[in-house]
């Protein structure tokens, strides 16, 4: 489905981004994990992703924050935010609400691409 695109996930829930990494795996060339969004930029710089699929509730750095850096410095870069907490966010944030279906998460990357 998105073999020729690279995927980096940051989930702070370690068991939720291992089941993440696992199922991704399957449809895309390359999926890398970080469990925080301190490091995010120095690993985007590295790994050059095309897709960043966040959580938004993190320690240290939320998500939305981060969004804001990627897509100022990265515009290129595919931001995917994601979160169990869904009435705290407006309609001004791409996001999908968890628990949620891998066809939902793929919906809406596809979406976000088009």
């Amino acid at each position: 489905m998105f073999e020729d695109k690279t995927l980096l996930i940051i989930e702070d829930d370690k068991e939720f981004a291992a089941l993440l990494v696992d199922i991704c795996r399957l449809d895309f060339k390359n999926v890398s994990c970080i469990h925080d969004a301190k490091h995010a930029i120095s690993v985007i710089e590295n790994k050059n992703p095309d897709i960043v699929l966040c959580d938004i509730n993190m320690p240290k750095k939320d998500g939305i924050e981060l969004s804001k850096v990627i897509k100022t410095w990265y515009k290129d870069i595919i931001v995917v935010l994601m979160t169990a907490y869904p009435k705290y966010y407006n309609e001004e944030y791409d996001f999908i609400s968890k628990p949620f279906l891998i066809d939902n998460l793929y919906a809406k990357i596809k979406t976000t691409i088009n």
